[in-house]
C-alpha cells in the first residue's frame, strides 16, 4: 500500500469529508497559549516544537496534584493545512480508529480524537489553522480535558478573519 492509499483510507475511517470547515476564513497569528489562563495549571517549561513554522511545547504541572501535562501547539497557513496535519498523526496510530472526542463527552475544536484509556491520556485536535495535542505525562490525567477545553477557548477568541 502506497502513502496515497494509507491517507485515502485514513481519512475513510475517521469521516474526514465531514470534519467541521466552518469557519474556514478564520485562523490564529502567532497564537501563543496563555498559559495563566489555564485551571490550576503553571507553565513549567516552553520549548520550541517539531514542525516547522510557529510550534512550541508547553509543559504544564497541576499546582495542587502535581499531575504533568503536555501541549503541543502548531499553527499551520489554513484550516486545510491543520486537518492535513491530523490525518497525518492519526495515520501512525497503533489502534485502528481513535475515538471521537465527543463521543467520550468532550466537546473540542473542529476535529477531536483522544486515546482509548477512561479517562483518555492524550487528546488531538484542530481548531482553524491550529494543531493541538494535549497529553498527560503519567497515568493521572485529572484536568486534561479541562486543559484541552481551556485551548481551544483561546484559540477561539484569539481568531481573526483571514
Amino acid at each position: 500500500m502506497d502513502l496515497d492509499a494509507i491517507t485515502k483510507d485514513t481519512k475513510s475511517r475517521y469521516g474526514f469529508d465531514s470534519w467541521n470547515r466552518a469557519g474556514v476564513s478564520r485562523g490564529t497569528e502567532k497564537f501563543l497559549l496563555r498559559t495563566d489562563e489555564l485551571p490550576g495549571f503553571e507553565l513549567v517549561s516552553r520549548e520550541p516544537g517539531v514542525l516547522p513554522g510557529h510550534a512550541y511545547i508547553d509543559c504544564l504541572r497541576a499546582t495542587t496534584t502535581g499531575t504533568s501535562i503536555v501541549v503541543e501547539v502548531t499553527e499551520l497557513p489554513s484550516m486545510e493545512a491543520a486537518q492535513e496535519s491530523l490525518i497525518r498523526f492519526l495515520m501512525t496510530s497503533m489502534v485502528r480508529r481513535l475515538p471521537d472526542c465527543a463521543a467520550r463527552g468532550m466537546t473540542l475544536g473542529d476535529a477531536s480524537f483522544c486515546s482509548t484509556e477512561e479517562p483518555p491520556l492524550d487528546l488531538i485536535f484542530t481548531r482553524g489553522n491550529v494543531l493541538i495535542r494535549a497529553f498527560a505525562l503519567t497515568s493521572d490525567a485529572r484536568g486534561l480535558a479541562d486543559v484541552a477545553r481551556a485551548v481551544d477557548e483561546q484559540i477561539v477568541r484569539a481568531a481573526v478573519d483571514r
